[in-house]
């Protein structure tokens, strides 16, 4: 084994200054560098006099020549990298971009892929140490070495996982600062009960271990004092344990209620209270799916009755809280046809959104060792990609990764939830059906300005094909008027926007119909789901109206022409001519404060 010693001469420093480097795919609320955060404040805390470390956020547009500036920011003595999948190449050009230009800067290789496989990242000759797994512990063990001048091995032993009672926070230790992200990744345990063969969890650490509930309290009141608008938490199965998942939820409610959360959860132990409290909070639940068919389910070590996963999922539907799926294609034992299937049954749970992924072989899984036995060919570094399985060909894989781009961008980024069966209904299409159609007609390489536009594009193709086209000018604003009502609950203006004495609801959205969108909802409601019938008993004349979210509720203007320009300016963060807005009828004023899309300024 390659052994590296550094002598005490060389680690002599008052206080040795070590950055710890994560690169991001782009900055967002969840780019929070908390992997490398948590072996810093390990290290920070077990030498406080010795060890000072900072955080580094890169990012994998960034040109090369800024990651390597700000990594060298305050001339380290070591430099700690996570490498996971998305990020390795970025990270690998980094690494050797450092090597070149300072030699004497100690490098440290941590994360899931040096996990998986040590030695192949041991022979990247630039890489000094590398700490596999949970390195809170490791980590310490290498730079007490390090400042005692011993030789260390190139690939430091995990030994026992770190207690988590005694693995410091760092976001209570002010290493991560969470309002300068304005979201949170939260640790509440570590591990999972389900070895399911196609995830690194499969390898980890048999059973939970959580983190003290007096730690998690003080971290939650950190993020609502700092103003922290969404959390993922990170724990595998959320609600394995229903006692232990409804204190947590209750605490959530109690002490950061205004907090947006994301959980993974598993459907089987969802039950009618925590439903219940799942429905109490602002929350999205995630849930892993993958396949419907026990045959494909059994080679990734995963069960899931279908009958049970709908009266489950019904709990939730029935409390109104948004939950979303996974899915995988080119598993093992599955098809085309069996993922299309999984893909029909998913989408009759009205989902709020589903993921839909190809299978990644992942080094260092049950499911990568099998491979070959399973008869799985995939890409040898990368992504890991299955590119061909007895079952799937490379164009029936194509095939279903034009579906999963499609329901991506048409279903989950166009928050079709609340109207595509009615529209699948009317259609008489199955979503596969809808979907296989959509995506052969649409032009997936294009970028249309928006998913509402692009689910114009489609649905105007789609009733080309079906020789109904006339029925277009209503299903247009049947969908844009959801477009903007759920919009205004989800979204809202960088500022009020403000003109005279009055000050406008940030949430404010304008928007032009053909037909009446209420009128055309009250037929919907009737129960008639023919837009052809509701055509015919509509009159077409332009209806403009505003839209806001006042006191957790839809309010709504019918605008004249003139009310309607002066809003559509205001809402384009336009700036309204001021005579305009002084010439303003007094009634235009009022009409706006009495249905909430306006206050007059105090």
């Amino acid at each position: 084994m390659i052994q590296t010693t550094y002598t005490l001469y060389q680690v002599s420093q008052v206080i040795m200054h070590i950055n710890f480097v994560s690169i991001h795919i782009a900055p967002s609320p969840r780019a929070i560098p908390l992997g490398v955060g948590m072996i810093a404040q390990s290290l920070r805390s077990q030498f406080p006099e010795e060890i000072s470390t900072s955080l580094i956020d890169c990012y994998i547009p960034q040109d090369p020549a800024v990651q390597l500036a700000k990594v060298l920011a305050g001339n380290p003595f070591a430099v700690c990298i996570s490498i996971f999948l998305w990020n390795s190449e970025s990270a690998i050009r980094l690494i050797q971009d450092i090597k070149g230009s300072h030699p004497e800067v100690l490098i440290i290789a941590g994360g899931a892929l040096p996990t998986a496989l040590p030695d192949n990242f041991s022979s990247i000759r630039e890489i000094d140490h590398i700490l596999p797994g949970e390195a809170e512990n490791s980590v310490i063990e290498l730079f007490e070495g390090l400042l005692a001048g011993k030789p260390q091995p190139r690939i430091i032993p995990q030994g026992q996982p770190p207690r988590l009672e005694d693995v410091p926070s760092p976001y209570l230790g002010g290493l991560i600062k969470p309002a300068e992200y304005g979201g949170a990744l939260w640790e509440l345990s570590r591990g999972c009960p389900y070895k399911c063969s196609f995830c690194f969890e499969s390898r980890g650490t048999t059973g939970i271990r959580r983190f003290p509930e007096d730690r998690l309290q003080k971290e939650l009141k950190l993020f609502q004092a700092a103003g922290v608008s969404e959390i993922m938490v990170l724990d595998p199965t959320f609600n394995f344990d229903a006692r232990i998942a409804k204190r947590n939820l209750q605490m959530m409610s109690t002490l950061a209620p205004d907090i947006h959360y994301t959980f993974e959860i598993r459907a089987e132990h969802i039950t009618i209270e925590l439903a219940q409290l799942f429905a109490g909070l602002n929350c999205t639940l995630q849930i892993g799916l993958q396949s419907i068919h026990p045959e494909v389910l059994n080679n990734l070590n995963r069960t899931c009755n279908t009958e049970t996963f709908q009266k489950r999922i019904h709990l939730l539907h029935e409390q109104q809280v948004p939950y979303g799926f996974d899915l995988i294609f080119g598993l093992p034992g599955d098809s085309l046809r069996g993922f299309l299937e999984s893909v029909d049954f998913t989408f009759s749970l009205a989902p709020n959104h589903v993921d839909i992924f190809p299978l990644a072989v992942l080094p260092g899984t049950a499911l990568f060792d099998s491979a070959e036995s399973l008869g799985l060919q995939f890409l040898p570094e990368g992504d890991y990609q299955v590119i061909k399985t007895p079952g799937f060909t490379p164009e029936d894989l194509s095939a279903a990764a034009d579906i999963a781009d499609f329901v991506d961008r048409f279903y989950n980024q166009g928050k079709a939830v609340s109207w595509f069966d009615l529209i699948l209904e009317y259609l008489d299409l199955s979503p596969t059906g809808f979907f296989q159609i959509g995506a052969s007609l649409a032009d997936l390489a294009s970028q249309p300005s928006s998913p509402l536009d692009f689910q114009y594009q489609v649905i105007h193709r789609i009733l080309e094909h079906l020789n109904c086209t006339s029925r277009y000018p209503l299903i247009q604003d049947f969908i844009t008027y959801f477009w903007h009502v759920n919009g205004v609950f989800a979204e809202a203006l960088d500022a009020s926007p403000t003109c005279g004495d009055l000050q406008f609801n940030p949430t404010l959205r304008t928007a032009a119909f053909m037909y009446n969108p209420f009128e055309i909802i009250q037929w919907i409601e009737s129960g008639i789901h023919d837009f052809g019938i509701i055509q015919q008993y509509m009159h077409a004349s332009r209806h403009m109206f505003a839209f806001a979210c006042a006191d957790s509720e839809l309010t709504f203007l019918e605008c004249t022409e003139k009310e309607f320009d002066f809003l559509h300016k205001l809402t384009a963060q336009c700036q309204p001519d001021f005579n305009e807005a002084l010439d303003m009828p007094p009634r235009s004023r009022e009409r706006f404060v009495t249905a909430g899309i306006a206050a007059r300024s105090i």
